[in-house]
């Protein structure tokens, strides 16, 4: 009778639980209430597990797992205001807009760990990941199938836009997109881009500026300004040394030991960007030149500190 209702806990721990009652000496009555706890309770987490399932998070973090103390600057009201669930209810846009890795994608995952726990629909999605599956669904004649999976889910988290600028077609599809679920349901964009920076993202103002109207109509903008988890880590353990780097433009601000995350992101960006557009022999060459002008090796090279990497440094000593 336990399967034919399909009271699958009650059924799997049957014996457990009446011991446990008899334990606790509980009455008929409060033993019947005990086992359909235990019943919904299963339920429960069998729901938020098919739910995270659904949402493709690659990874599973908490709200409680998150360490404020490394991050002073987060405005803990407004993201459990954000976690209660009421701005996916309205369908507004939530923007978590971080300088890299001080946990933009924890608090995105996090969010949609509550929002799923909530009961909402939720699917998480990198912006590279999703940019590829536009572009290349309008390639084979299936954009609209596409973006009819998109717009399914009560929020949609993209994370990581900025990281890479995007190419006028696929920047006019993530606009579609964007139009697509205006007002229909939530958008949850993470950046280590601010919106000044977003033209040079789509590689159009107008573009920009049209999706940035939607997306700001309704929605919650979060920025988070401090330094990664990462730094804040070497820093503790002394990896950081004062004069371990010397950059140009921190000279001229009085400023040494560090490269400004900003200088930083843009490196890895050009980066990243000539390695996978040339081959390994081109791009190893292509790196030195954007190396060259500005950076010092540190010392965990095998040079001399003060040395370009021109001047003999290796590909793998910036790398490392």
């Amino acid at each position: 009778m336990l399967t034919r209702l399909k009271l699958t806990a009650i059924r799997e721990r049957l014996d457990a639980l009446l011991v446990e009652a008899a334990r606790r000496e509980l009455t008929r009555s409060e033993t019947l209430t005990y086992l359909c706890e235990q019943e919904v309770a299963d339920k429960e987490q069998r729901r938020i597990q098919m739910g995270l399932s659904i949402a493709r998070c690659t990874f599973l973090r908490t709200l409680e797992g998150f360490d404020v103390s490394a991050q002073p600057a987060v405005d803990l009201g407004q993201i459990r205001e954000l976690a209660g669930g009421g701005c996916i209810a309205n369908g507004d846009a939530l923007l978590l807009l971080t300088s890299p890795g001080v946990g933009k994608s924890h608090l995105a995952v996090a969010l949609g760990r509550e929002a799923v726990k909530a009961g909402y629909s939720v699917l998480f999605t990198t912006a590279t990941a999703m940019i590829t599956q536009l572009v290349q669904a309008h390639a084979n004649g299936a954009l609209e199938k596409l973006l009819r999976l998109f717009a399914k889910p009560k929020l949609l988290i993209i994370d990581e836009l900025g990281y890479l600028p995007l190419e006028p077609v696929a920047a006019n599809l993530f606009f579609l997109l964007v139009s697509r679920r205006y007002e229909r349901g939530s958008l949850l964009v993470t950046s280590n881009r601010t919106v000044s920076e977003w033209g040079e993202v789509f590689g159009d103002a107008v573009v920009a500026t049209s999706i940035l109207d939607r997306l700001r109509h309704r929605s919650h903008v979060s920025t988070i300004r401090d330094d990664s988890y990462r730094l804040c880590a070497k820093r503790k353990a002394g990896l950081i040394r004062p004069d371990g780097i010397h950059h140009p433009e921190q000279v001229a601000r009085g400023v040494r030991g560090q490269i400004s995350l900003s200088e930083l992101g843009r490196f890895w960006r050009r980066l990243t960007a000539m390695w996978s557009a040339s081959c390994l022999r081109h791009a190893k060459r292509r790196i030195l030149l954007v190396c060259a002008p500005h950076w010092r090796l540190s010392d965990h090279a095998d040079v001399p500190v003060g040395r370009t990497p021109a001047e003999g440094g290796r590909v793998s000593n910036i790398l490392h």
